[in-house]
């Protein structure tokens, strides 16, 4: 059984709802890979009724 280090990842971009709705979004996700907080980041930003729109997650 393996296990999965998780580790924190930074994440920078916009989220868009309908115009001129347009917010920065800034924020630390924890997880256990990239595409992970990736997943995780997209998903919040949904959940508020808005659209990821360059996104840029990275390592923290």
């Amino acid at each position: 059984m393996s296990s999965k280090k998780s580790e924190t990842y930074t994440f920078t971009g916009v989220a868009v709802g309908i115009y001129p709705l347009r917010r920065s979004v800034t924020g630390d996700v924890i997880a256990s890979s990239r595409q992970e907080a990736i997943t995780k980041v997209e998903a919040g930003i949904r959940a508020r009724g808005l659209e990821p729109y360059d996104l840029t997650v990275r390592k923290a």
